[in-house]
């Protein structure tokens, strides 16, 4: 236990021996909160419980260590899966625990869960078999582990045991020292690794021992059935008081010492017996109050100063730190509507009848049945008590009684009685509403009774009231409020006058009527008005509206030291009145109520400095004004887990929430679970949340003990939580960090993926912004050679026209030329055909001249000259200046027939030329000195070898060539 925790143990304590439980209130039995098997899923029994270094509650139960963390209830198994028998919180989150022939140590998380380690395997062989370990001790010597047969000591690193000499009943640690109870031997006592019987013990010996308590620098022992003693180092003495048949009676299993020096027993037959140091009973809860079972086999004591119950079946945790206390169905009663003390009896009335009890049996502890008398002529709906002059009225449903200790006189049969008010300067008349308006009653010779309904007023009357002038105001919740003016002996009602929102300042939302100095407010959602008869309406009280605020108040009570007790919308409290006349709110102790009184029919009962009663919709709670509670007290939050949805898992590190948790992308939903160890408002905890990376801002808070996201976008984010208690308090954060990883696509790799292929992507840009370019220069550089083989073929175009003309004059020349030069050809060949002509003719006349002259010296000569005429005939000079013309004409002709006809003789050759020329036969025989006759066979041998036939024209076929 942490130095803190023993001071808010130690504060509680104090507190609680000065007013938590003495008889001199009427309060009634704790909250009692029941955790079932089917809730802890456990075994029946719970045999010893310890607060864990975490702050959550740990229990030894059949089924193994139960772990609860204020929402939720883990169970983690023994090795070889036998009860849990006993445990002891240790230091750095360390569990010590026994079962059926195992012993260890569970190692604690900061968030919850356990992990076992045995020491089984340190026990010398021949002690093995030990079997349940009972109590666990831890003593300077080390931790002591118990059991029937024998005491075993673990130091650490090894395990010394002490054999029993009969059997060990139980053990017990006061005071660092450690006894255990010897069947044969009685009580012993350890020291220095040995065990020494206690002198005067002797009368013990063969006793079982359930409890032995230091107590005023004494030993207090419980027995089973022997009751109790008390030892003073020397002699044993028992214990007579008023608790000893009921012990002795019950059977005593367990005890708890409390700081306050009250003692705690746990019997097997009827529950807790809560005593002062005399033994003095203080409080007894069993089945009746609550309890899941009478049989109660350990008891422990949390951080909030409030006890807890291992059962023979089931948990209980019983609120004894606590102001409030509850009177309802364990006492017999039902929803609440009235309370009041008078005398020696409190009355509470209830929807089922007017219950009663003398104080000093309300008070009495060891009632077997802690029941309260139902006042039989009262069954039915109990609307109001009122004590009026020492006469105690009863408004019920089936009219008015006069009460008078535990009996009930009607005085009036009109039904629904709502209440009672004695007349201002009448003290022996009251008018009393009802469901159909007012009735009056009187007092002759000092007793009370009906008298009359008064008539003119039929409306529901539940709260009335008398202003000082001594006229009577009516509120009605639904329709407004009345003020009624009465004749002087009240017996007659004079003038109604009806205010609402249609015709005043109250507003549709009116509450009801109060009381303050003598003077009637009006509790409505705009504040406390006040009646100026002046104006006629109804104004803001400014003072009274400033104490209660801006929150609408439903309904108060003024105790006799002016303190305010109200209701507001959701909840009770009180404006107490200071030393300085100021009022001081206090709301917090009644936190715990909320939602469960019944609306409308709100009642607080002040009755003095210790006793304050409400009517709920279970009964009555008892409210004891002086108990001291410090609700500022700090509890813890935990982070539980991490679920992931998409692999269902769980992320723990060591029993504790893992932090820089790392998720897949496919993996981005969790689901946080957290909780909180403030047990006494388990039900109500608030929790607020933020997830660091995701959220703007903290939730907003709400009950559920889980938050899930979905969806997460990869990155780092801190989930955060908090917790806050009905009285406000917040606990420190819980914080884990985790990570979502990006999908691959957005992943490391992939980035350098999208790098590489970008770049590759690049380069290919490039390159194709290069095959662009050197496109487009060769684009350019075509079109360039385009435009410049246009412009060239243009010019060329230009050129070839120019040229073309060029051409066609120099063709024209040429033509012209050839013309020319087929004139030349023809001139030269006609030159030549007539010259030949000329020259045959003369040689002709030559031949003849020569015939005819005789001489031969003149023939000679004239034979010389046909010679001469011959040769000048077949001139090859001639025919090389023919041949010249004849090829600036027919160019390259004689050429192709010659290399087409090679075998064509020089002299063939000239007739193909005079041929290509169209010279006729006779002009060619001219022309080559020959005879017509002579051309006719030079063509047939020249057709001959051009190889021509008959049909083909000779000439035609030389032309074509």
């Amino acid at each position: 236990m942490s130095f803190s925790n023993k001071i808010v143990w130690l504060l509680f304590f104090l507190i609680l021996s000065e007013n938590g439980l003495s008889n001199d209130d009427f309060s009634g039995t704790p909250f009692v909160i029941n955790y079932p098997r089917a809730e802890y899923e456990g075994g029946s029994q719970t045999w010893d419980i310890q607060q864990g270094a975490n702050g959550m509650m740990y229990f030894a139960n059949n089924n193994g260590l139960l772990e609860f963390d204020g929402v939720n209830w883990n169970v983690y198994n023994l090795p070889n899966n036998s009860n849990l028998r006993s445990i002891r919180s240790g230091s750095d989150g360390i569990l010590y625990a026994g079962g059926y022939n195992e012993m260890g140590y569970y190692s604690l998380g900061e968030s919850g869960g356990a992990v076992f380690t045995s020491f089984k395997h340190l026990v010398p062989e021949e002690f093995s078999n030990f079997g349940d370990v009972w109590k666990i001790f831890i003593h300077p010597d080390g931790v002591i582990f118990q059991t029937y047969t024998q005491l075993m000591l673990y130091n650490g690193n090894s395990i010394k045991v002490i054999e029993s000499s009969s059997d060990f009943h139980f053990s017990f640690m006061i005071n660092k020292e450690y006894y255990v109870n010897d069947m044969k031997n009685g009580l012993m006592r350890y020291a220095m690794g040995e065990l020494f019987p206690l002198k005067g013990m002797e009368p013990l010996i063969g006793k079982e021992i359930w409890g032995i308590l230091p107590l005023n620098n004494r030993l207090l022992i419980a027995t089973a059935s022997d009751g109790t003693y008390i030892y003073n180092g020397n002699s044993l003495q028992p214990i007579f008081d008023q608790s000893t048949d009921f012990l002795k009676k019950n059977q005593i299993y367990s005890t708890r010492l409390l700081e306050n020096d009250r003692v705690v027993y746990g019997t097997i037959q009827n529950g807790i017996l809560i005593c002062d140091e005399n033994g003095k009973p203080l409080k007894h809860l069993n089945m009746d109050d609550g309890l899941q079972n009478n049989t109660i086999l350990c008891i422990a004591v949390d951080y909030l100063g409030n006890l807890w119950l291992g059962t023979d079946h089931g948990i209980d945790y019983i609120k004894v730190n606590s102001p409030l206390t509850r009177i309802s169905n364990n006492y017999g009663l039902s929803s609440g509507y009235a309370a009041t003390l008078k005398e020696d009896r409190l009355y509470l009335g209830t929807n089922q009848g007017l219950f009663t009890q003398k104080s000093d049996v309300f008070n009495s502890v060891l009632v077997d049945r802690k029941k309260m008398s139902l006042i039989d002529e009262t069954k039915g709906q109990v609307w109001s008590l009122s004590d009026i002059d020492g006469t105690l009225f009863c408004g019920h449903n089936n009219g008015a009684f006069i009460i008078e200790g535990s009996d009930a006189k009607k005085i009036s049969d009109i039904q629904g009685a709502w209440t009672f008010i004695q007349v201002p300067n009448l003290p022996n008349k009251i008018i009393g509403g009802t469901y159909t308006g007012l009735v009056l009653y009187g007092k002759e010779d000092g007793v009370w009774g009906f008298e009359k309904q008064l008539y003119g007023f039929s409306e529901s009357s539940r709260q009335i009231d008398f202003d000082d002038d001594g006229t009577l105001w009516i509120s009605h919740g639904y329709q407004g409020v009345y003020h009624l003016l009465f004749n002087n002996k009240y017996d007659s009602i004079i003038k109604v006058d009806f205010y609402n929102n249609n015709n005043s300042n109250i507003p549709e939302q009116f509450a009801s009527l109060a009381k303050f100095d003598d003077k009637i407010m009006f509790l409505t959602s705009k504040g406390v008005l006040e009646y100026q008869e002046d104006k006629d309406d109804f104004f803001v009280n400014e003072e009274y509206t400033n104490i209660f605020g801006d929150e609408p108040i439903r309904a108060i009570n003024r105790d006799v030291n002016q303190n305010i007790w109200y209701f507001n919308n959701t909840n009770v409290g009180v404006m107490r009145l200071g030393e300085d006349g100021k009022y001081v709110n206090i709301s917090i102790p009644f936190k715990e109520l909320e939602g469960s009184f019944i609306y409308s029919f709100d009642l607080v009962y002040p009755y003095d400095k210790r006793n304050v009663f409400f009517g709920t919709e279970n009964g009555f709670v008892h409210y004891q004004p002086n108990f001291n509670k410090d609700y500022s007290y700090k509890f813890q939050s935990y982070l539980l887990s991490m679920r992931t949805a998409n692999t269902d898992t769980i992320y723990y590190n060591n029993n504790a929430v893992k932090d820089n948790v790392i998720l897949r992308y496919d993996n981005n939903s969790a689901e946080f679970a957290f909780s909180s160890n403030d047990f006494e408002n388990s039900n109500t905890i608030l929790y607020s949340t933020f997830l660091e990376g995701n959220d703007r801002q903290w939730s907003a808070w709400h009950t559920r003990s889980t938050r899930t996201y979905t969806n997460l976008y990869e990155g780092k984010y801190t989930f955060k939580v908090k917790a806050m208690n009905i009285y406000g308090t917040v606990s420190e954060e819980k914080v884990m960090s985790f990570r979502v990883l990006p999908p691959f696509y957005r992943s490391v790799a992939a980035y350098t993926l999208y790098m590489l292929v970008v770049f590759i992507i690049i380069l290919i840009i490039i390159y194709w912004v290069k095959k662009r370019f050197a496109r487009a220069r060769l684009r350019d550089e075509a079109h360039r050679q385009e435009v410049f083989r246009k412009k060239e073929e243009r010019m060329q175009r230009e050129g070839l026209v120019a040229e073309k003309e060029i051409i066609r004059m120099r063709n024209d020349k040429l033509r012209e030329g050839i013309k020319q030069k087929d004139k030349e050809l023809a001139n030269s060949t006609m030159q030549m055909l007539h010259k030949n002509e000329l020259l045959i003719s003369l040689r002709d006349e030559l031949k003849k001249l020569a015939e005819l002259t005789g001489a031969d010296s003149n023939k000679h000569d004239v034979i010389r000259l046909v010679r001469g005429i011959n040769k000048e005939i077949d001139n090859e000079k001639q025919w090389h200046v023919f041949e010249t013309h004849f090829e600036s004409v027919h160019e390259e002709f004689l050429n192709r027939i010659k290399s087409a006809y090679p075998q064509l003789t020089p002299r063939e050759l000239k007739l193909c030329a005079y041929l290509r020329m169209n010279i006729s036969s006779k002009e060619i025989s001219v022309l080559m000195n020959i005879s017509t006759r002579g051309v006719e066979i030079s063509r047939y041998r020249l057709r001959k070898k051009l190889a021509i036939t008959r049909e083909t024209n000779l000439t035609d076929f030389i032309l074509s060539f």
